[in-house]
């Protein structure tokens, strides 16, 4: 059976890459409680707002609202809307790379399937228990790892080339 993990939601004092306390709890929540030996995969889907302050959340709103806005009203979003709005995004997606980092340490894998990575609009985390039982793995190896992101979409052509 897979066991789906919903959130890692981190106080702010571990939020840090360096901080062993997050890989150490998720690894003992799988390994040293009642759920052990009671899956045969964990999967987590991590969303940077698990790991976002009040005022992200408030960005994140308000630029969110904006593009509402001007969807419904039908103009075109001002260059500061948009500017805005992709700030807003561009925390999100540093957010969600930092909590994915810590399961990296923890053991969990990201799936890396080109059909998965190139048409998800997230990314998706998943361990099995014998990964979770080798030892942590340092920053430097999980920024090694990396994140495999979707290829940026084509440029629009402006027909004039």
């Amino acid at each position: 059976p897979f066991l789906y993990i919903k959130d890692v939601e981190l106080p702010f004092e571990y939020r840090s890459l360096e901080a062993t306390v997050p890989p150490k709890v998720l690894r003992s929540l799988l390994l040293d409680t009642t759920l052990r030996n009671r899956y045969s995969m964990a999967l987590y889907v991590p969303h940077g707002m698990t790991q976002a302050l009040k005022s992200d959340e408030q960005s994140s709103h308000a630029a969110a609202r904006e593009m509402m806005i001007t969807q419904i009203t039908g103009q075109a979003p001002s260059a500061e809307v948009r500017e805005r709005q992709q700030k807003a995004e561009d925390r999100l997606e540093a957010l969600t790379v930092q909590s994915m980092y810590q399961c990296f340490r923890a053991g969990f894998r990201q799936v890396r399937e080109p059909a998965v990575v190139g048409k998800a609009s997230n990314y998706y985390l998943y361990a099995l228990p014998q990964d979770l039982e080798s030892p942590l793995l340092s920053v430097c190896e999980v920024l090694e790892v990396g994140v495999a992101k979707a290829p940026p979409p084509p440029k629009e052509k402006t027909g004039v080339e």
